[in-house]
């Protein structure tokens, strides 16, 4: 049994242009719409494994203009189709609402009515609004086809036919008073309560799936006369789309250099997970003969280690592509092939709004390591939403799909997915700066005058300078609430859980150039060009840790962990010189600062840091199993070394190596060499050049002792094994192994 319900009866009926006063019976008109409401179910099926539509199947909420989802692959456990109202058109058509989902996921279309189950097939689609209209295999009993009469006065009603609380129900609204007018376009009535609309009589007047009624009347009429594209011309456009797609997107691989560091805390310190990643692959877009646009959103501490870009087409030809540039606004890259490339897309110049409900086609391309995958079909975008720098951005029925690329029926490219590039003071925020649905209209500058658009310090760089930072100058203490209270600054910290005491400046730094004192309270940083202030967070920085390296315990630690021990000084490379650097070398800022309980502020520009220790000057001896490095700033302060005075200190010691077995450990400082200072790693291998016994006075902390080891030649010719080194552990005062 069917339910009916009234909604909006409680007023009278405005009078419209040319309406006729006349009072309506809501059951009567819903009684007698419903011999042309039908059911139109959609048995779907998972393909590849995936639900259908990646996301359920969906439908246009009345309300809200967006689209909600329903449970897809629910449906498919619970054995029953998704099922959707349909309104007879003919004895063999019935339209429906455009499901824009891929074939793929529909296994079959029925109309049900009346206790009959008819298969049915799309026939039509509606251009400018989300219809499809099905072809029955034979016509349903008793069911009453529509008829339109455009030129019925008002007052209007709009029938709609649901499914809920465990019964279809038939709905009838009256059409308000209120009023859409959007900014250039032509005004209308909103009219959610269903796809058909009658006059107070129940005679139908015609139909709208945009849940709007054009204020001029085009609406009205039987829906036959609406532009439509027949499925057979639309399967011939999806296949042009994919064979656009097919050139126009190319499988894109990135190549990087493995990350210099490799210690157990350069995850943590090294600016999350994709710090230390060799390969990116995806898609990337042709623009022109020679340029991609590849969305590849890479943060600079990879793009620096970038060594390679692949472009691969449809038909297998592969090229190498040089880096171009990184856009400083969105996590794109460009890059320019030698040769030629085929199938470059135009690009859609009109503004997005003018897409609204219309038909468009989809290519949804993924890349998967080598495998590429596509799908092509049509879509339209259903809302849109403001977002960055008030840009118009849409939403379609497949917004919680994997990423597609919009064309328009002309082939141009209308949108595609891509990131926007996350501010460094909203980059930790959960849900920002994640991948949208971007018109391409807000890119086609930047595709055609890059120059401008472009980050200069997102770029690779060599090795040597791949591990560069920025340079503040000062180590930090975190607060705390009770430290804050005690600085009396917990309402500029949020109770400590921002903010830094200054604990030491580095001499020539700019902290101290800037007059800055240890004591000094450290807030926020404010940068033109960012949404907010930054502020000064350590909380995730690992001092206590530090604090407490076993040092006392170190010679019970076997070989094999030898990589995995953390070095024990604060590292350079933290959030603090992170966050500077991913501003950008040159960028001016200001810091917000508490002295003696006044608030002050400095300026500066971003430096780039001194040498520090994941950039420091190394030298490998490969033949003894042994690494070694510079002594940098915080090295030096950690140790207490001052600038003149000697040493090396061991980066890696290869295990079961000669300088293993003579028992050497990572982070000891060899201080000298047969009695000659050491003070660089060029002074290391001048004494190590030309082997024989090597006697290396080594520093752990405070403790000293001599290490004695035979070493070959660097010139030693391949299969020489001279004999063992040995350990003489002896026991010197501060100070007297140098």
């Amino acid at each position: 049994m069917l339910a009916t319900t009234v909604a909006g009866m409680a007023f009278a009926a405005p009078r419209q242009e040319g309406a006729v006063a006349t009072s309506a019976d809501p059951a009567a008109i819903a009684e007698k719409a419903q011999p042309s409401l039908v059911r139109v179910q959609y048995t779907l099926r998972y393909d590849r494994g995936e639900e259908p539509s990646g996301g359920g199947w969906h439908y246009r909420c009345p309300n809200c203009g967006q689209y909600h989802y329903q449970d897809g692959a629910g449906s498919i456990a619970e054995e029953r189709p998704a099922e959707v109202a349909g309104l007879v058109l003919s004895p063999t058509t019935v339209i429906t609402g455009d499901p824009m989902m891929h074939p793929r996921f529909i296994d079959k279309i029925e109309v049900a009515f009346n206790g009959q189950t008819i298969s049915a097939q799309p026939i039509s689609y509606g251009l400018d609004q989300p219809a499809v209209i099905l072809e029955l295999e034979r016509p349903l009993q008793g069911a009453m086809p529509l008829a339109f009469n455009a030129d019925a006065k008002g007052p209007f009603y709009t029938v709609g036919y649901t499914e809920g609380d465990g019964q279809w129900t038939t709905q009838v609204s009256q059409v308000g008073s209120s009023i859409i007018i959007r900014e250039g376009d032509e005004p209308s009535t909103p009219a959610g309560g269903g796809p058909l609309v009658v006059d107070a009589a129940g005679n139908g007047v015609g139909l709208t799936f945009n849940d709007e009624l054009d204020a001029d009347g085009s609406w009205k009429g039987s829906p036959t006369g609406w532009p439509l594209i027949s499925a057979l011309d639309l399967d011939n456009l999806i296949l042009r789309t994919s064979e656009r797609a097919d050139y126009g997107i190319v499988r894109v691989t990135i190549r990087f250099r493995s990350p210099a560091q490799s210690d157990a805390m350069s995850m943590f310190m090294g600016g999350g997970p994709d710090a230390s990643e060799t390969e990116w692959t995806g898609a990337g877009v042709v623009v022109d003969d020679t340029t991609i646009f590849i969305p590849a959103n890479l943060k600079p501490k990879v793009t620096a280690r970038l060594e390679r870009i692949t472009v691969v087409q449809k038909d297998g030809t592969e090229m190498d592509a040089e880096f171009a540039g990184t856009l400083k606004d969105y996590g794109a890259i460009l890059a320019r092939t030698a040769d030629p490339l085929r199938g470059a897309l135009p690009l859609d110049g009109s503004p997005i709004l003018e897409h609204r409900n219309e038909l468009l086609l989809s290519a949804e391309v993924r890349v998967q390591g080598e495998t590429r995958t596509d799908f092509a079909g049509h879509t339209r975008i259903a809302a849109f939403a403001f977002g960055w720098r008030g840009q118009v951005y849409p939403e379609t029925a497949s917004a919680y799909q994997a990423p597609e690329f919009l064309f328009s029926r002309e082939g141009a490219l209308v949108a595609m997915p891509l990131a926007q590039r996350q501010k460094v003071s909203v980059e930790d925020e959960y849900g920002y700066g994640g991948t949208m649905l971007t018109p391409v209209v807000y890119l086609r500058d930047i595709i055609t005058n890059p120059d401008a658009h472009l980050d200069p310090n997102n770029v690779p760089l060599s090795e040597e300078e791949e591990n560069r930072i920025a340079w503040f100058g000062v180590e930090l203490q975190p607060l705390d609430p009770e430290l804050a209270r005690m600085n009396n600054v917990s309402d500029e910290t949020s109770d400590g859980m921002t903010g830094a005491i200054v604990i030491h400046i580095y001499s020539n730094s700019p902290a101290a150039q800037a007059g800055l004192e240890v004591g000094d309270i450290m807030l926020r940083f404010n940068v033109e060009g960012e949404p907010r202030p930054i502020e000064i967070d350590m909380s995730s920085e690992y001092y206590s840790f530090m604090e407490q390296f076993p040092w006392e315990m170190y010679d019970e630690i076997p070989e094999q962990y030898y990589e995995q021990i953390p070095p024990p000084w604060p590292a350079a490379d933290n959030t603090l010189a992170q966050k500077l650097t991913d501003l950008g070398f040159g960028k001016p800022f200001t810091l917000e600062y508490v002295r003696n309980g006044e608030k002050q502020t400095a300026d500066f520009t971003v430096q780039e840091s001194p040498r520090h220790y994941d950039s420091a000057a190394k030298f490998e001896h490969e033949r003894i199993g042994l690494t070694i490095k510079d002594l940098t700033f915080e090295v030096r302060r950690y140790f207490q070394r001052a600038e003149d005075e000697p040493g090396v200190i061991v980066s890696k010691i290869e295990p079961g190596s000669k300088a293993s077995i003579a028992g050497l450990k990572p982070y000891e400082i060899i201080t000298h060499i047969n009695d000659v200072p050491v003070m660089s790693v060029a002074d290391f291998e001048a004494q190590v050049a030309a082997g024989g016994e090597l006697r290396m006075n080594v520093r752990r902390m405070t403790r000293g002792r001599i290490v004695k080891l035979d070493a070959p030649a660097l010139e030693a010719a391949d299969g020489e094994n001279p004999e063992e080194g040995e350990a003489v552990d002896e026991t010197i005062n501060d100070g007297d192994a140098g």
